[in-house]
């Protein structure tokens, strides 16, 4: 997965390669972007999982969201029926 400045950068860096040897050669510079994208997922699943599970707390997908919403209306409807006991007390 290469970013919009590799697009910018690499484009340069292999026309200076070619000229200088040949196009076989400048066509490591992309590769080895593609090897660092492959690093860096590697890295950030073995090495520092246990930092981006942290990020992975959900419900989102999980619950759907008519359970949210009836599960708010029932709080709604308990505190009304609470406060309204609470008034008769009085």
């Amino acid at each position: 997965m290469l970013t919009v400045s590799h697009g910018m950068g690499f484009p340069p860096m292999m026309g200076a390669v070619v000229t200088a040897r040949n196009a076989h050669i400048a066509m490591a510079i992309p590769t080895m972007g593609y090897v660092l994208a492959w690093v860096f997922a590697v890295h950030a699943n073995m090495f520092e999982r246990k930092r981006m599970d942290t990020h992975r707390e959900t419900d989102v997908g999980i619950v759907s969201p008519l359970e949210k919403e009836l599960s708010r209306e029932r709080n709604i409807s308990n505190l009304k029926h609470t406060a309204e006991i609470t008034e008769v007390k009085k």
